[in-house]
């Protein structure tokens, strides 16, 4: 069954912003892939749109809804998650023409969290989401490089991409250290002495020695923190390392490696804030 709306629903759509209609025009897309109002396979017609999405009112629908559902699709469009389609129905001597839109394969594979649509909404926007998902403020360093690394595969710099979201990591198991040594006398000195080394030692330190004596109420949690660390942290830094050398990496490297480590990067670090959130 096709997804539909209250008459309340319909009445807040009127009042949301041109960002958060392409939010709820993409969602309803890609909840209804197949059930175009005007029964045209995968086509969504913007008529169509605009009938499930706003009010009923005597007379027709408001031209300001039509305008604004426009401007959502084509915020849409912009961002490569769907393209229009004109097609002409002789519905009489004149003609008729409807405009048409559908999901383009990069809308199909994206998707929505935290209400936003992951990797192509503002890098800002899909940061802040983040930090609301974990009630917690991101170090300003790892929120920056996070950013940037996004802002980056948005334009097709995945080099760049690369070598932010490892500075991104790198600084998150930093702050990760820095709070354990807020957090224990114990660990302090040890900590100290190897965030003056190397990445690889200080989170090799922290994976195998410190994370399962400090969380060892909670052994998965100790687990599955070790486990991103070990995995997705060592992976991170190794391809920054490789994006320094860019004749090693720049023939394979594509937009879906990229897309990949960022999704994988939003569990990384809202565990890392977890973890500092249980000892602050």
């Amino acid at each position: 069954m096709p997804t539909s709306f209250t008459e309340a629903e319909k009445q807040q759509h009127r009042e949301l912003d041109v960002e958060s209609l392409a939010t709820v025009v993409f969602r309803y897309l890609k909840d209804n892939p197949d059930s175009e109002p005007d029964g045209q396979d995968f086509y969504h017609s913007v008529d169509g749109l605009w009938n499930v999405l706003f009010p009923g009112e005597r007379g027709g629908r408001s031209c300001s809804d039509y305008t604004h559902l426009l401007e959502a699709i084509t915020l849409l469009e912009r961002r490569g998650l769907v393209a229009k389609d004109i097609c002409s129905y002789p519905h009489n001597m004149m003609g008729s023409h409807k405009y048409y839109i559908f999901l383009t394969s990069v809308g199909i594979k994206s998707r929505i969290d935290d209400e936003v649509i992951l990797l192509v909404d503002k890098p800002e926007k899909i940061v802040g989401a983040l930090e609301q998902r974990v009630s917690w403020d991101l170090d300003p360093v790892v929120r920056q490089y996070y950013i940037e690394s996004l802002r980056a595969y948005q334009k097709g710099l995945y080099i760049s991409s690369v070598i932010c979201l490892g500075a991104a990591s790198e600084r998150a198991i930093h702050w990760l250290a820095e709070s354990i040594e807020s957090y224990s006398e114990k660990y302090r000195r040890k900590i100290e002495t190897r965030r003056k080394g190397n990445i690889s030692d200080l989170t090799e330190y922290l994976s195998h020695s410190v994370i399962p004596m400090i969380f060892a109420i909670d052994e998965e949690f100790a687990g599955e923190l070790k486990e991103l660390l070990d995995g997705l942290g060592t992976l991170y830094r190794k391809n920054r390392n490789k994006a320094g050398h860019p004749q090693s990496i720049r023939q394979s490297w594509s937009r879906e490696d990229q897309e990949i480590l960022l999704l994988q990067f939003r569990r990384y670090i809202a565990t890392i804030c977890e973890a500092i959130g249980r000892i602050t």
